[in-house]
């Protein structure tokens, strides 16, 4: 073979391996570029939630003329308390998971007994799943001997008007 030859065999298989070298590193670039993006869609996913207040404005209203009212000497006043953390399921056949809705405010004594729970609707407690639900809380409340108070938010909701309703539960100064 003459000598031309054997270079242009050694080129060819040059550049054959070159390309599979090349080919290897584009499909690196292009794997490392695919986790990158399943990286950054992964935190897209998690930029999907983000923190909210504890409390809408009207509960927020409603709790600061609750801390205005309640003698702090002798209750306790605590926002967003689970059924299931006041009210034990005695009857094997209902449902535990009935207790996990949420009252906006709870009174308390200091030895941590309920008083009092309060409720703030809007109007989105006419809509009928949320009467349902309203329902079944009273009905659940009831039937533990706990008293329930519901402020509207379309009404006044004044502080001698609220001091009215908590003092059938609570002694008021």
């Amino acid at each position: 073979m003459s000598i031309g030859i054997i270079l242009l065999i050694a080129l060819i298989i040059y550049i054959a391996i070159r390309n599979v070298n090349d080919k290897q590193s584009n499909n690196t670039k292009l794997k490392n570029q695919s986790d990158k993006q399943n990286l950054n869609n992964n935190e897209n996913h998690f930029k999907d939630y983000e923190k909210k207040p504890l409390m809408s404005r009207s509960e927020i209203e409603i709790g600061k003329k609750l801390v205005s009212i309640i003698p702090n000497d002798k209750y306790l006043l605590q926002t967003q308390i689970p059924l299931s953390s006041i009210i034990h399921k005695t009857n094997e056949h209902s449902y535990a998971g009935e207790l996990y809705r949420t009252i906006d405010f709870g009174i308390f004594d200091k030895a941590t007994n309920v008083k009092v729970l309060i409720e703030v609707n809007d109007s989105s407690h006419l809509r009928s799943n949320r009467r349902a639900r309203d329902f079944k809380v009273k009905n659940i409340l009831d039937q533990a001997g706990i008293p329930l108070i519901t402020l509207w938010t379309n009404r006044p909701n004044t502080t001698e008007y609220i001091k009215t309703r908590l003092s059938q539960y609570i002694t008021i100064e």
